[in-house]
């Protein structure tokens, strides 16, 4: 049984980018480092022949890096917008065409567990999982106040962050001096609290209404009726985003290793 008690391997974090202050760097790098420390050597190892020389943690931003440019279909992939007003995600409203993360990890998963595609198709469905599955913990990739996800709702600087969406994304992490061995050092702390078996359940549906959730109730709360997020706040939406990221890495381990095991017939 793997250890998941143990610091992250060395090794993972000479791969990380210089300190990021980004979600899309900071958090995707937190979310994949966590994730390897808990692939089982058979998942590991079949992981490895499909990047080559590249890590999970340096693949991590890669659906970023490319959804404006070779990849622009992939743009609708990464979020849902579930309005705050409904009751969670429904995908007839949620999800036209299933061009949204929900149905896109599910794709993705199932591109990467067969085995008669090439080996470059399964690579990249790999590398979109380890993106999604952490956009799909960010609350604001969950949630929508007519306002494209808090893209359109300014606030008072955070972290250098002008919008509700860009504080969660990594605003709220750099205004605490935050960054990625930090994230990945808090949530392997509270995971050691915690019942990873347990948390590792549930559908990618399940987790955008968790997302949901946080973003309802937390996220667009902290600034009704004003435009600034307090200080205090800032220490509470911390709080939260390190266990999404926590969250996210046993859920992403947690299906690499599943699919992993059905493709090679492991299990």
């Amino acid at each position: 049984m793997l250890d998941h008690r143990l610091p992250a391997v060395t090794v993972l974090f000479l791969a990380f980018s210089t300190p990021a202050s980004a979600w899309g760097p900071a958090g995707h790098e937190a979310v994949a480092a966590l994730a390897a420390e808990r692939l089982t050597p058979v998942t590991a190892k079949e992981l490895t022949a499909l990047l080559g020389r590249e890590s999970l943690v340096q693949v991590s931003v890669w659906a970023d890096e490319v959804r404006n440019t070779t990849h622009k279909h992939t743009v609708g992939w990464h979020f849902t917008n579930v309005p705050i007003s409904s009751d969670g995600y429904r995908a007839s409203r949620d999800c036209a065409q299933g061009n949204c993360v929900v149905a896109v990890i599910q794709r993705q998963e199932q591109i990467l567990r067969d085995r008669t595609r090439p080996a470059a198709q399964r690579a990249e469905a790999l590398k979109f999982l380890i993106h999604f599955i952490a956009d799909i913990h960010q609350p604001l990739h969950a949630a929508d106040a007519a306002d494209r996800g808090g893209n359109s709702r300014e606030i008072v600087p955070v972290g250098g962050a002008r919008n509700l969406h860009a504080a969660w994304d990594g605003g709220i992490i750099q205004s605490r001096g935050s960054d990625t061995r930090a994230l990945v050092t808090a949530a392997n702390q509270w995971l050691q609290t915690q019942t990873e078996s347990t948390i590792a359940g549930g559908s990618p549906e399940d987790w955008a209404n968790e997302s949901y959730r946080v973003a309802r109730d937390i996220a667009y709360a902290q600034v009704r009726g004003d435009d600034a997020i307090t200080g205090p706040e800032r220490v509470e939406a911390l709080r939260i985003i390190e266990k999404r990221i926590a969250r996210a890495a046993v859920r992403l381990a947690a299906v690499l290793n599943r699919v992993i095991a059905v493709s090679t017939g492991t299990r």
